[in-house]
């Protein structure tokens, strides 16, 4: 096995950066007002920071449809292969 991500710590970053793009886009409507300059640069961060947490699931298998990314998106482990995932699934499924 390669490792384990923590999924509970990083996914919420995937959630914030849609409400940020949301708020970004509707927040003036919101407030009655226009975003300041420091709101709009927090929401660009918080989108940011949603972005590089999806390449690294993506980097990591998170998004694959196989034996891989299954495991990964159960458990947050990660395995080096189609066949250990298999194996780790079945285990898991007893």
């Amino acid at each position: 096995m390669k490792g384990h991500v923590p999924l509970w710590a990083v996914l919420p970053a995937l959630k914030n950066r849609e409400i940020a793009k949301n708020y970004l886009e509707n927040g003036h409507k919101w407030l009655g007002r226009p975003l300041t300059k420091g709101e709009i640069a927090y929401l660009r961060d918080v989108i940011e920071q949603g972005d590089r947490v999806e390449r690294w699931l993506r980097e990591l298998g998170y998004f694959d449809p196989g034996p891989r990314g299954k495991l990964f998106r159960l458990t947050g482990d990660i395995a080096e292969s189609d066949e250990e995932a298999r194996r780790i699934l079945k285990r898991l499924e007893k």
